[in-house]
């Protein structure tokens, strides 16, 4: 069976404009619940100050909502630094930060799909 518990990991990497070395370990969860998916949603429009029409908001803000909001409630359990992400000005580090955590349920999902076919090649299998 495929475990969905929380996955710790190691983040290491220099901030682009101000040289700043951010390290450290951090939890994340594979995937988030109706509510936190909910919560991701709603932290995201907040972020960009809830327009109607988020066409209207600049692109690179838009793509940190996202970022920003999904590291939020994916990561568990986090460095002081991974606080408040919305004050760093290194937007590397949130990207960098953002893929690894997203990569988590990437795995977990293609470890779902890879445990589905070798049952379904067991169960099919001719019996001898």
């Amino acid at each position: 069976m495929v475990s969905s518990d929380p996955k710790e990991l190691e983040f290491h990497t220099v901030g682009e404009i101000t040289q700043k070395l951010y390290t450290g370990k951090y939890t994340v969860k594979p995937l988030l619940t109706f509510k936190e998916r909910s919560l991701v949603d709603s932290y995201r429009r907040n972020f960009m100050g809830n327009p109607v029409d988020e066409n209207s908001v600049n692109q690179m803000v838009q793509n940190l909502a996202v970022m920003i909001s999904q590291i939020k409630y994916r990561v568990i359990k986090k460095e002081p630094w991974m606080e408040n992400l919305e004050d760093l000005v290194d937007e590397n580090v949130i990207l960098e930060l953002f893929e690894k955590t997203m990569n988590v349920e990437k795995e977990y999902r293609d470890s779902l799909t890879k445990a589905a076919e070798t049952a379904k090649t067991e169960l099919t299998a001719p019996k001898t």
